[in-house]
């Protein structure tokens, strides 16, 4: 073979190298922004169902024991929340009629229908919680599924239940939707007034597409009394080719938070 067709060999051998490089990075981008986008909605998710925690413990004692069965009290939530219950104490049936909007002093905006099966006060060893929703948005965005809270464990400090998420289900203001589940230990400091809650656990979130991504907390999220979000922890997320690590920050209450792909730089979305 002459120089020429070597030097000819050489460039086309090049070229096809090149263009099958150029074609796998095309697929890790694509892989990446899914990861990524999975992250994003997972972390919405997480202070959704939070915000679901700060429903259930707005029902003080007396209302459970049906001594103050009054609509339009406040028990940490807005007066435009309409509060009714039925059965015969310890299993009551709460249902809070948040109505075509229902604004808090968090501007956190709500409506629709919250139902909730309570076996005890929740706050109980041995007391449960079942959520459900009947056409319920939070600031736009529309919950479906079962939320199931046990308690396991209370002393003067903390109380501690178990939370289990099934057949969750969160539709964006723009259509897009997600599935969520998982199961977490959610610790309540400060008895019988919180001061705040650290999360642990596991879930996983489905996109629209089908693709399946497993979520574990690394470091314990905080939600403080006083703040309607995430103020601090982390939690990863693993993908076919990619990890991804959603962080909340420091402490600071604010819609922000950060995700890293691979360990890379992170890149900050906002949050509900």
């Amino acid at each position: 073979m002459n120089t020429k067709n070597i030097v000819s060999l050489l460039f086309a051998v090049t070229v096809v190298f090149c263009l099958g490089s150029c074609k796998k990075n095309t697929a890790v981008d694509s892989s990446d922004d899914t990861i990524f986008d999975a992250a994003s909605k997972h972390g919405t998710t997480e202070v959704l169902v939070q915000n679901d925690n700060d429903v259930l413990n707005s029902l003080d004692n007396s209302f459970l024991e049906g001594k103050t069965i009054v609509a339009n009290i406040d028990y940490g939530l807005p007066g435009c929340a309409i509060k009714t219950v039925s059965g015969t104490f310890p299993h009551r049936v709460v249902t809070i009629d948040f109505g075509n909007v229902c604004t808090d002093s968090f501007n956190i905006q709500r409506k629709g229908i919250v139902h909730i099966q309570i076996d005890g006060y929740a706050r109980r060893v041995g007391d449960s919680a079942i959520m459900t929703f009947d056409n319920y948005y939070v600031n736009g965005y529309h919950r479906q599924g079962k939320i199931t809270w046990n308690c396991i464990s209370r002393n003067s400090d903390s109380v501690v239940w178990t939370r289990r998420v099934d057949t969750g289900k969160i539709t964006s203001p723009n259509g897009n939707y997600w599935l969520h589940s998982g199961s977490k230990t959610v610790v309540q400091k400060g008895v019988p007034s919180p001061t705040e809650y650290v999360i642990t656990g596991a879930g996983s979130v489905t996109n629209s597409s089908g693709n399946t991504f497993v979520s574990q907390i690394i470091s314990p999220l905080h939600k403080i009394v006083g703040c309607p979000r995430i103020v601090s922890g982390t939690i990863n997320y693993i993908g076919t080719n990619h990890n991804a690590l959603l962080d909340y920050g420091t402490g600071v209450c604010d819609s922000t938070a950060t995700i890293s792909i691979d360990g890379g730089s992170p890149r900050t979305i906002t949050l509900l």
